[in-house]
């Protein structure tokens, strides 16, 4: 589980990377290791995947995710860990999101 501080639905700019803030909160009891950005469509079919440093934060650690790769025809996006599996994702509101919105300027 990770927490993101970004305003969701996440604005993206056409040409611009797109930086996510992660916080794996302090009582959480493993690391959290972002491997990849799977880019999600309307339907929910992923359609990309944009593989990433991995980032791995202990409890109580920030990192930043910077997807430079575009996000064109993107509904949401999906953080997975090195194995593929899906993390989730915390908003700032404590609201349990899952995938996060994509709104594309």
């Amino acid at each position: 589980m990770t927490n993101i501080t970004n305003n969701v639905p996440l604005p993206v700019v056409s040409g611009q990377p797109v930086v996510l803030n992660l916080t794996n909160p302090a009582d959480a009891t493993d690391k959290v290791v972002v491997g990849a950005v799977k880019v999600l469509d309307s339907t929910g079919k992923v359609i990309k995947t944009i593989n990433v440093p991995d980032l791995k934060l202990a409890p109580g650690e920030d990192g930043v995710v910077t997807i430079t790769d575009p996000l064109v025809n993107a509904d949401k996006i999906r953080l997975v860990d090195a194995s593929g599996d899906p993390i989730t994702v915390i908003d700032k509101d404590g609201v349990t999101v899952g995938d996060i919105d994509v709104d594309v300027a």
